[in-house]
């Protein structure tokens, strides 16, 4: 510790109240992961993100579903990148997101940018490529 650069590397660290010690709680590393993402979750184009039953709400709109991957702590924030959306009509128009409604279970979202949907034309909504969706209840 003679210096800033020095770096003190914890691993297998339990905290305790008072002077008794209790057994060393393992826990899994999906139990982990869930308990994290009830305050955080960020995807990336590389978790293949897109919107459950999308469907073209006006001639230029469309709106969708997102699962969270556990239930949230409390209805997030949401930080939208830029999707990519694809009909038999229109393949690859870009939209902006916007949420609709937020929940501990899942978000709806509307993209109001865009143009060139069909009517009866089947849909897919993904996150384009180099983008990031955020959801957010941190305390």
């Amino acid at each position: 510790l003679d210096n800033t650069a020095n770096n003190i590397y914890l691993s297998g660290v339990q905290l305790e109240v008072g002077s008794v010690a209790t057994d060393f709680a393992h826990e899994d590393i999906g139990t982990t992961l869930q308990k994290c993402q009830r305050y955080y979750v960020k995807w990336t184009t590389a978790s293949g993100v897109g919107l459950a039953g999308a469907c073209r709400s006006t001639s230029s709109g469309i709106v969708g579903g997102l699962d969270f991957p556990a239930t949230m702590r409390a209805a997030p924030t949401m930080t939208w990148g830029t999707f990519n959306t694809v009909d038999s009509s229109a393949g690859g128009v870009d939209g902006t997101m916007s949420t609709n409604a937020a929940g501990i279970h899942s978000v709806t979202a509307t993209i109001a940018s865009g143009s060139g949907y069909v009517d009866g034309n089947g849909l897919f909504v993904e996150l384009k490529a180099g983008q990031t969706l955020q959801a957010s209840s941190e305390l």
